[in-house]
C-alpha cells in the first residue's frame, strides 16, 4: 500500500574504492572504531531475545564488526544495520561489497542499498545482495556485493546490514566503488522460490471485541503457483476460525473470524508462503500493436473510469494526450511512462489521497503511482488494471502495487508503474490480488487503509467497529509483509530445461488448485497446506522441485 514502508531487510556498509577524500562516502567502513555512523535502525538491542553491537575483536583478522543475534522467539523479524551513503558522484553506478559471517540462519543475510525520494517518503532506488548471494544456515566469512544505477530520482541513499529470522551474523569491511552505469542489474532476473510472509498483531482496546478479518492468498498468476501457505495465532484461542474463501476474479482471501476477546487482549498473527515464480521471455511482444475496434471481454472492464482511477477526468486526459501517441499500444506505453515520469518529478507537497488526479501534482506512494499510471494508459485507450503483491527486492512494507495493460494480440503485459520499467517479470513481485474495478470504487479511506488504496487488496476489516487495533510488527515502522529469495534458479535456455519448467508449474498448478477448492478450514488457530518449507529445504535445482512436486 504506502511506499513508506518500503525498508528493505538488508543493511549494507560501504567502504570507499576511491581515492580519498576529505568525506568518505560510507563512515567507518571498516568498522573498527566502533559502531559511530551506524544506526541500530529496528532498536534490535532494545529488543528481548536480541543481542545487536559492536564486538572490537570479532571481525576479519580480529578487527572490529557489527554484530546481531537473534533467538527464535522473534521468527520473522529483521534487524538492520543503516548508515547513510553522502557525497555521490553524480551520474554514476555503484558497487557496494561487504564480509558476512553466520551460523545457525534460518531464513536470510544480506545487505541493500535504498535510494529514497525527497522527504524520505518512498524508495524509488533500490539494490540487493539476498538474489545472487543469499546467505543461510553456517558460513564462514563471505564477501557479497550489489550494484545499483541511479535513477535520479533518489535524494538520499542508505546502506543497510541485517538478518531475517533466527541467527546469528557479524558483517565487517564495506566497500563501495563507482562506475559508468552498466544498465539495469540483473539481479532482478532470477527466478525460482520465494518466500512470501506476514506478521502483525491485534489488540482489543474497547470492553469486548469479536473482529473479522479477510486477508489476501498468494496469487496463482502469471508463471507464479504458491507451493505452501501456513497460519498461526497467538495464542491460537483467540481465533474461532478460519476459513479459505474465492473472491472476485481468482483471487482468494484468509476468513478470520476471532473469539470473544477481553480488553486488553494481544493476538500475533504469522503467515508464510513459498511461491514458485518462473521466468517470461517476453519475445513474443509485437514491436507494433495497433488498437482494436473492440475489445476483448476478458479486457474491456478496465477501461473504466473509478473513483480512485479517474480516466475520465480532464485533467488526466490532458496529461495523456500531451505527447501525443500513436493509435499503437507500444508507442502509447512509452509515451504513457515517459509523461507519468514528467509529473513525478514535477510533483510537490503530500497527497491527501492517493487517487490518480491528486498524482498530478502531489506526492504520495507507490499506490498513487499505479493509480496514476492505470488513468493514464486507459485514458489513452488501453485496458490497464492494477496488481498488489509484495516485491522481492524491496523488503517489509505493507502493499506495493503495480499495474498491467492489455496488448492486442499478446494479452497483459506487466509494468513497474514506481519504477517506471516494463515488462516486470512473474518473481519480481509476489502478487496477492488482481484489482477489480469495482474495488477501485471501494478505496476510499479506512481503517485499514488510506484512500486510493483499493478494496481488499491487503488485509481488510469487517465491519469496523473501533474495538481493536491492528498493525504490522515487521518492522518498528509497522510493515508487516516482506517477500525474499528462498532458493534461485537459472532461467531455462535449452527446450529441455523449458519442458521441465512447464511440467514443474503445471504440477505446482494442480496441487495449490486442489488445496483451494476443498475448502480449507479450522478452529484450532492454525491452517496449513500440506506441503511445508521443510519439504524444500534440499531443493537446489528445478528437476528436484519437480521431483518434490510430483505424487
Amino acid at each position: 500500500m504506502i511506499a513508506r514502508c518500503l525498508l528493505p531487510i538488508a543493511t549494507l556498509v560501504i567502504a570507499c574504492a576511491l581515492p580519498a577524500a576529505a568525506q568518505p562516502h560510507i563512515a567507518n567502513q571498516d568498522l573498527n572504531a566502533g559502531a559511530d555512523h551506524w544506526d541500530d535502525f529496528t532498536q534490535a538491542a532494545q529488543r528481548s531475545g536480541v543481542d545487536a553491537g559492536w564486538r572490537e575483536t570479532a571481525g576479519r583478522g580480529g578487527s572490529g564488526a557489527l554484530h546481531i543475534s537473534v533467538t527464535d522467539e522473534h521468527g520473522g523479524a529483521s534487524h538492520i544495520w543503516r548508515t547513510e551513503i553522502t557525497d555521490l558522484p553524480p551520474g554514476k553506478a555503484f558497487t557496494v561489497s561487504a564480509f558476512a559471517r553466520g551460523s545457525d540462519v534460518r531464513s536470510l543475510v544480506a545487505v541493500c542499498l535504498q535510494g529514497w525520494d525527497e522527504d524520505s517518503r518512498s524508495v524509488v532506488d533500490f539494490a540487493t545482495t539476498q538474489f545472487d548471494h543469499p546467505l543461510r544456515g553456517d558460513f564462514d566469512w563471505t564477501r557479497i556485493e550489489t550494484t545499483l544505477t541511479p535513477s535520479g530520482r533518489a535524494e538520499s541513499y542508505f546502506l543497510l546490514a541485517f538478518i531475517e529470522g533466527q541467527g546469528d551474523v557479524h558483517f565487517d569491511d564495506f566497500t563501495i566503488e563507482f562506475h559508468e552505469p552498466r544498465g539495469a542489474s540483473d539481479e532482478l532476473e532470477r527466478p525460482g522460490m520465494y518466500e512470501a510472509r506476514g506478521s502483525s498483531r491485534l489488540t482489543v482496546t474497547a470492553a469486548r471485541s469479536s473482529p473479522r478479518i479477510m486477508m489476501p492468498l498468494p496469487l496463482m498468476h502469471r508463471g507464479q503457483v504458491p507451493l505452501t501457505w501456513s497460519f498461526t495465532a497467538d495464542p491460537p484461542t483467540a481465533i474461532d476460525s478460519i476459513t479459505i474463501r474465492r473472491d472476485t476474479l481468482d483471487n482468494w482471501v484468509a476468513f478470520l473470524t476471532f473469539d470473544d476477546l477481553a480488553p486488553g487482549a494481544v493476538v500475533d498473527l504469522n503467515w508464510s508462503s513459498l511461491v514458485f515464480a518462473a521466468h517470461q521471455d517476453f519475445g513474443d511482444v509485437p514491436d507494433k500493436a495497433p488498437l482494436p475496434d473492440v475489445w476483448p471481454e476478458e479486457a474491456r472492464p478496465w477501461l473504466a473510469s473509478s473513483w480512485a482511477v479517474q480516466s475520465d477526468d480532464q485533467r488526466i486526459i490532458n496529461a495523456a494526450t500531451r505527447p501525443a501517441p500513436a493509435p499503437d499500444a507500444i508507442d502509447i506505453i512509452d509515451k504513457t511512462l515517459a509523461e507519468a515520469g514528467v509529473i513525478m518529478r514535477k510533483q510537490t507537497g503530500r497527497c491527501d489521497s492517493l487517487d490518480a488526479v491528486q498524482a498530478l501534482e502531489k506526492q504520495g506512494s507507490c499506490t498513487s503511482c499505479a493509480n496514476l499510471v492505470c488513468a493514464l494508459l486507459r485514458a489513452n485507450g488501453l485496458p490497464t488494471r492494477i496488481l498488489a503483491g509484495y516485491p522481492t527486492w524491496s523488503g517489509p512494507l505493507q502493499t506495493h502495487y503495480t499495474v498491467e495493460t492489455w496488448i492486442p494480440e499478446y494479452g497483459w503485459y506487466p509494468i513497474e508503474s514506481t519504477l517506471l520499467r516494463h515488462p516486470w517479470q512473474p518473481h519480481q513481485q509476489i502478487q496477492v490480488a488482481v484489482v477489480p474495478v469495482e474495488y477501485e470504487d471501494r478505496s476510499k479511506g479506512r481503517a485499514c487503509a488510506a484512500a486510493g488504496v483499493p478494496y481488499l487488496s491487503l488485509t481488510e476489516y469487517v465491519d469496523y467497529d473501533q474495538s481493536y487495533t491492528h498493525h504490522g510488527t515487521l518492522e518498528r515502522q509497522g510493515c508487516d509483509h516482506a517477500a525474499a529469495a528462498w532458493q534461485l534458479f537459472e532461467a531455462p535456455s535449452t527446450e529441455a530445461e523449458q519442458k521441465t519448467w512447464r511440467r514443474l508449474e503445471h504440477l505446482a498448478q494442480i496441487r495449490w488448485r486442489t488445496w483451494l477448492e476443498s475448502d480449507p478450514a479450522s478452529d484450532t488457530g492454525a491452517l496449513a497446506t500440506p506441503l511445508s518449507p521443510d519439504d524444500f529445504m534440499l531443493v537446489t535445482t528445478p528437476e528436484e522441485l519437480l521431483r518434490t512436486l510430483q505424487p
